[in-house]
């Protein structure tokens, strides 16, 4: 799960890496230790021809793939909310942020917790990062193609299939990298409800 935090008067900062990770660690510090304790900063720059100073905040244990089952959809729903601590800083001080798909999918679980509450079962059925506005070829540097520095403006499409009650639930989400929610829609997955949704 990472974030990257843009913070605009860092480019008036030192030029060494070290001092200036350490400046985000104590300026964010209770804020990103409320999501979790196992993180990582690190400077990074998406500027094609002028800098932008970047720094990419990685949480780590939070990996969610395709096919994944959640049987306590809460728990995710608990990490947003430590996550909105954050959020919040980061909207008060008015610092663009950058979430990638895992962090977009814990969005998404929690917009379908909001919908629908507790259930006996969740399955991620689709994560799919759909644009490839690719920074890695830009930069002579070892960044992993992974990480979020290398495609920071992502528009993502993500899909959950929630059960409750003998009923499946289908969520179709798109969301950007700027944690905008772009569309949603959801379906029943039976004959009868499918058809009534679509008229």
């Amino acid at each position: 799960m990472q974030i990257l935090i843009s913070i605009p008067e860092a480019m008036n900062w030192e030029n060494d890496k070290n001092h200036n990770v350490k400046k985000v660690n104590k300026m964010f510090k209770e804020e990103i230790r409320e999501v979790s304790h196992k993180y990582k900063i690190s400077q990074s720059n998406i500027g094609r021809g002028a800098d932008w100073i970047v720094y990419i905040l990685e949480y780590f244990g939070y990996a969610i793939g395709v096919g994944t089952v959640i049987s306590s959809l809460l728990a995710y729903v608990e990490i947003y909310e430590r996550l909105k601590v954050l959020i919040a800083k980061m909207n008060e001080k008015k610092y663009p942020f950058f979430i990638d798909i895992d962090t977009a999918t814990i969005v998404c679980l929690s917009k379908v917790y909001e919908e629908l509450g507790s259930c006996e079962e969740v399955e991620i059925l689709l994560k799919q990062n759909v644009s490839k506005i690719d920074l890695k070829s830009a930069f002579f540097d070892d960044r992993p193609k992974e990480r979020l520095d290398s495609n920071p403006f992502g528009y993502y499409i993500i899909s959950i299939v929630a059960k409750k009650e003998s009923k499946h639930y289908t969520f179709v989400f798109c969301i950007t990298s700027l944690n905008k929610i772009k569309f949603k829609d959801m379906f029943i997955n039976t004959e009868f409800e499918f058809l009534n949704s679509q008229i």
